[in-house]
């Protein structure tokens, strides 16, 4: 099994990478003379040459790719203080390219980037410590970077309120952060919104607008979503009982590693419910439910159990 830091290191490292990514075009127009510009500039105390001369390494645009420079570049930016160094040394060293591969390392990086303010390492932080149950850094983290408007940070912060976890539960403010981060697209934020429209919690209860967030984010491929609008469809949340069509949802959802879909879908296939009979599919999804660790394996195990008794 991966280590938390592995884990998280590996699935939060896309916003820091967009971040490099930004600077792709710029390094794109990169001649010898501009490089050997750099060259001087970075040798007289300039962070921000020696930065940008790590990236046009680090992508190879006008000249060779070299990871290794790359990360001679960033460490120089960084010991001049320059933050999105230190944010691009936590990417290589997460990923190993022109260093040791060192998880250890990639977290003080962003970390230290995080705390100078750089708001995709303040999210890539939050998140780790909420996945090793640091709850109230990675609540102050969320905050950090929702004040600077960051969607992923309002959209953990919102989650945070609505659970209370590292805050005081009140959903009110949950549905504040949840909104303002579904304003910018985010997925997840529109899943959480759909959610509090689903549950009455924090907004009055509305099926229509529940329906409406959770297909805007099941059109970014949000499992969570997915599943919402299978609840919605399979037990009929506003008039919209539609087996066939709640199948279909939770099954994308399933597709998307969602256990508690996977759940459902046992129960669907059981009774033949949108989809034809098959008992010992039945029995195998709500096997997967437990492995993966549904919320709703002890129901499953008590199906399983029912189940096989009623087949002996």
């Amino acid at each position: 099994m991966r280590r938390p830091l592995t884990i998280l290191l590996s699935s939060r490292i896309s916003g820091s990478v967009a971040l490099l990514l930004g600077l792709a075009m710029m390094a794109s127009s990169a001649s010898a003379q501009s490089v050997q510009q750099l060259r001087q500039q970075a040798g007289h105390g300039h962070p921000a040459a020696a930065y940008r001369l790590g990236v046009i390494y680090y992508y190879g645009q006008g000249i060779a790719r070299n990871y290794a420079s790359a990360a001679r570049w960033f460490k120089i930016a960084a010991a001049g203080g320059y933050v999105p160094a230190e944010m691009a040394l936590g990417v290589i060293y997460q990923r190993g390219q022109g260093v040791k591969q060192d998880f250890g390392a990639s977290l003080r990086w962003f970390r230290l980037a995080a705390r100078q303010g750089d708001v995709a390492s303040q999210v890539f932080v939050a998140g780790y410590d909420l996945h090793a149950g640091a709850v109230a850094r990675a609540s102050y983290w969320y905050r950090k970077a929702a004040m600077q408007g960051n969607d992923e940070g309002e959209a953990g912060l919102g989650m945070l309120y609505l659970f209370g976890r590292g805050v005081p539960q009140n959903e009110a403010k949950a549905a504040i952060w949840l909104r303002k981060a579904a304003s910018q697209g985010n997925s997840e934020g529109e899943t959480g919104l759909g959610a509090l429209y689903l549950s009455a919690k924090g907004v009055p209860r509305n099926y229509a607008k529940a329906e409406g967030w959770f297909r805007k984010a099941a059109s970014q491929g949000n499992g969570g979503a997915e599943f919402g609008l299978g609840m919605i469809y399979l037990f009929g949340k506003g008039e919209k009982q539609n087996d066939a069509t709640g199948i279909k949802w939770l099954s994308r959802s399933a597709a998307h590693g969602n256990p508690c879909a996977d759940y459902y879908l046992g129960d669907a296939y059981y009774l033949g419910r949108g989809v034809p009979q098959d008992k010992l599919r039945a029995l195998r999804l709500w096997k997967l439910a437990i492995a993966e660790g549904s919320p709703l394996a002890p129901l499953a195990r008590h199906n399983l159990k029912i189940a096989e008794s009623a087949s002996k």
